[in-house]
């Protein structure tokens, strides 16, 4: 009965810190997304944001010229995390199960709705992409800033 208290003691507590002895973590990502008031977008439109994870070395093979990754297997559809209210200002905040995986991140006003980076559309990203934090919960801050072209 003893080893039986111990081994539910010990789930538990796992548990409660986000992550079991036994599979895979999927750790709590709170990520702040903020559109600059210099960023045109029209009223409405709404704001994404992408995920983007390194499981096996071909998934991320480095970055473009405007920090978004690219590889052979990336397929990714974003999050919603809100729309664009006139008068108001657009800083939007999600949270979600990640993965302990390197993670890249990016933000989108989804200008067509298709739930991914378009030529022209406003974005931004995180500055300290990868971010890498094994199990334990972390937060990532994106300003869009600026259209990709």
């Amino acid at each position: 009965m003893n080893g039986v208290f111990r081994v539910v003691l010990c789930v538990a507590a796992f548990s409660l810190s986000g992550c079991l002895p036994i599979g895979d973590c999927w750790p709590t990502v709170t990520a702040h997304v903020t559109l600059d008031p210099k960023v045109d977008a029209p009223q409405a439109a709404p704001v994404i944001l992408v995920h983007v994870v390194k499981i096996y070395d071909t998934d991320v093979t480095g970055t473009d010229r405007h920090g978004i990754p690219i590889g052979s297997t990336i397929q990714s559809l974003g999050l919603p995390v809100g729309r664009i209210v006139a008068g108001q200002p657009s800083v939007f905040e999600i949270r979600f199960r990640g993965y302990p995986s390197p993670s890249w991140y990016y933000a989108v006003v989804d200008l067509n709705n298709n739930r991914a980076l378009d030529l022209g559309e406003p974005f931004g990203v995180e500055a300290k992409n990868p971010l890498s934090t094994g199990c334990r919960p972390h937060k990532t801050s994106i300003t869009i800033d600026r259209n990709y072209e």
